[in-house]
């Protein structure tokens, strides 16, 4: 009788996970809906955005499908950071939305003479769960974060500090797609101000 209880405890478990991923489905499409009108009005708009542009082809991509040509970017990511952030344009640039993540590391000290840093504790713990997780991905299949985690270990980072910089990497590119609704564009990861957001 337990066993039986058991076994239809997990399955209307799974029953409520289908049902909620269903209903997460349809709120992205619905989010990727009725920020489109937005986005097209913001890039009509955005004199830094025509100029780093200028030289791409239209893109007709809806927005979730933008972030989604991010590697390491999944389902999840976007539906964890659009739930707890909201509309990203609320942020002025990228620099305050990683400051609302918390995504940079703080010096931590033990004992009188070793210092270490990790990864803050400020800021929204699920987004920057989501985005370090992203980036531990994004290292194993995209070349341009692996890259960046190598270059930045041979400086003397040690693996998780890399593994910090390129998550912070993917939510500048996060914020960038979203604001834009461009796609991930490979040529512009090492470039400081990546899709020029941050000149603003």
């Amino acid at each position: 009788m337990i066993v039986k209880n058991l076994i239809e405890h997990i399955e209307k478990l799974n029953d409520e996970i289908d049902s909620i991923e269903k209903e997460l489905e349809s709120l992205l499409n619905n989010f990727n809906s009725l920020n489109s009108d937005n986005q097209t009005k913001n890039n009509s708009n955005d004199n830094n955005y025509s100029k780093c542009n200028k030289n791409n082809d239209n893109n007709s991509n809806s927005l979730i499908d933008n972030l989604f040509s991010i590697p390491g970017i999944s389902d999840k990511t976007v539906i964890t950071v659009l739930s707890e952030a909201g509309d990203l344009n609320r942020f002025k640039n990228a620099k305050k939305f990683i400051g609302f993540i918390g995504l940079f590391p703080e010096i931590t000290q033990s004992g009188k003479f070793n210092k270490s840093k990790s990864i803050s504790k400020k800021g929204n713990r699920k987004i920057k769960t989501a985005f370090y997780q992203a980036a531990v991905a994004a290292i194993r299949y995209n070349p341009e974060m692996k890259k960046l985690q190598l270059d930045l270990i041979s400086k003397g980072r040690t693996k998780k500090e890399a593994n910090v910089i390129v998550a912070r990497k993917l939510a500048h590119i996060f914020y960038s797609i979203y604001k834009h609704n461009k796609p991930y564009n490979p040529e512009r990861v090492f470039k400081p101000d990546y899709l020029c957001e941050n000149k603003k």
